[in-house]
């Protein structure tokens, strides 16, 4: 039979996870403490299910969702918006979404009163020193129009609160200066000043890419980017007690009554995971056949007419099978309890291919203890050996990546991609998990990079339009020639023709 390819926000779909008919089908005894009987999935699907679920009221002071990796924050980010988009009917205001501590001061600023707001922060950077609130108010630039203030105080102002002159504004904490106009970039906006001497004459909300106006403004308040910190504050410190907190550390703000944890040991009573098919369909038929009427079975694949194409004709889907596109952003499947739906993925239903995993592992089969390793997303560490650790009831192999002051990463085996061999000096200085100087590293070296691209094409552009007059030849040159013993070969009259 045919299944119905549903968009995302289909009211099929919207009502299999509603969350009036989810939260009437949780067990009595999770209803009055929802947080304290919880235990957060590991799976990050599930939790980005999990945060669009939460009633009004436990999200109404923004949410802080902990992810156990840097490189979590931008599949996180993608996994927010789904969710979030699938329910979007329920929800007053589209969620607004940051990451720490790119976001952060602009996170802090918000009124977060007016609608859900979601801060998404890696593990490793939960002590990160921080800038306090009354640094991040000395630092913020409030200009209006007509105001008298040189074009040079404005760039000290931005110099002090962690801006910097790049070739194009086209990244945050970016901006340039061309004569009386000023474009600056920040994690939310774009603006471009006008001066007219030392009178600031127009303010532009500009969009980057096509360069226009969005609309003009007569006032503007930019957030510091990226301040010195000269306190000892961290994130715990800007963490009030209406905040909802998604998989932090049980030990990081023990007192805190809103808030879900990770507990490996624990049974979670609201998600079970979902069978690996890895195309073997007949076994995902005889999989459906098992499940009543009242379950239903949700296929998250981010390519449905490929999927509906790969599904033998003997296979029949149920009623009960609802197709999902757009969902390239869900990794992994889950059983949802309180609503008896099964979500499955793409790498449920196609399985993960190894091959480029083991050829990721050969290059590292004569690494030895000690010896250094770069972390795409964390820099320099020392390999500290392979170590095993329990996951969802199942063992997993990881890298151990041992950084300067103890700290420690867990690389997974699957994920060896984001590591490579270090080469330089012996013994480099090992970075800090909990410290920035590692962007900072980045963002030069790529800073670094787009100038010498634009260099290089400049330079080939004056190359391929540059014009030279045709050789002149003379009377000794043809003296010579017509003495030459030798015929030209092809390739030398070829050449001779050329020039």
């Amino acid at each position: 039979m045919s299944t119905p390819i549903l968009a995302p926000t289909t009211k099929n779909v919207k009502m299999i996870g509603h969350k009036e008919l989810w939260s009437a089908k949780l067990p009595d005894k999770l209803k009055n403490s929802l947080f304290s009987q919880l235990s957060l999935p590991t799976n990050l699907t599930a939790q980005a299910f999990l945060i669009a679920h939460l009633p009004p009221s436990n999200l109404a002071g923004g949410v802080v969702w902990c992810l156990p990796s840097h490189r979590d924050l931008s599949q996180a980010k993608k996994l927010a918006d789904f969710w979030f988009s699938v329910f979007a009917d329920i929800l007053p205001n589209k969620p607004l979404i940051y990451t720490f501590p790119q976001d952060f001061t602009a996170w802090l600023t918000l009124d977060k009163k007016e609608r859900l707001i979601l801060l998404l922060v890696a593990q490793e950077h939960l002590n990160l020193a921080l800038s306090s609130a009354d640094e991040i108010k000395q630092n913020t630039i409030e200009l209006k129009v007509n105001e008298v203030i040189k074009p040079s105080q404005v760039l000290n102002k931005l110099l002090a609160a962690g801006f910097e002159p790049g070739p194009l504004p086209d990244r945050p904490g970016w901006y340039q200066k061309h004569g009386g106009t000023l474009i600056i970039s920040t994690a939310d906006d774009s603006w471009r000043l006008i001066w007219n001497g030392d009178t600031l004459e127009k303010i532009e909300e500009l969009v980057l890419e096509s360069g226009l106006a969005k609309q003009v403004l007569s006032v503007v308040k930019i957030l510091p980017h990226n301040l010195a910190p000269k306190s000892t504050s961290s994130l715990a410190n800007f963490i009030s007690p209406d905040h909802t907190l998604i998989g932090l550390p049980e030990n990081f703000l023990p007192g805190h009554q809103r808030q879900l944890t990770i507990r490996p040991t624990a049974t979670n009573k609201l998600f079970n995971p979902v069978p690996l098919f890895a195309k073997q369909w007949l076994e995902f038929s005889r999989w459906l056949q098992t499940k009543n009427t009242e379950e239903k079975v949700i296929l998250l694949s981010a390519a449905p007419y490929r999927l509906l194409k790969n599904l033998p004709a003997d296979i029949p889907l149920p009623a009960m099978v609802e197709i999902t596109a757009g969902a390239a952003e869900c990794l992994t499947g889950f059983t949802d309890k309180a609503s008896q739906t099964h979500y499955l993925t793409d790498h449920e239903l196609y399985g993960s291919s190894r091959k480029f995993y083991r050829r990721s592992l050969a290059s590292y089969a004569k690494l030895r203890t000690g010896d250094y390793l770069v972390h795409i997303d964390h820099g320099i560490g020392r390999f500290g050996g392979l170590t095993e650790k329990i996951q969802d009831g199942n063992p997993r192999e990881y890298f151990l990546i041992e950084y300067a002051a103890s700290d420690k990463l867990f690389v997974p085996i699957e994920h060896t991609d984001r590591l490579s061999h270090y080469l330089g000096s012996p013994h480099p200085p090992l970075e800090r998990l909990s410290s920035a100087h590692w962007f900072g590293v980045q963002k030069k070296v790529k800073a670094e990079t787009a100038i010498l691209a634009r260099e290089l094409l400049n330079l080939y552009a004056k190359r391929h339009l540059a014009q030279i007059k045709p050789w002149q030849s003379f009377p000794e040159e043809e003296l010579i020639a017509s003495t030459f013993a030798y015929p030209l070969t092809p390739d030398q009259l070829k050449t001779w023709a050329e020039i």
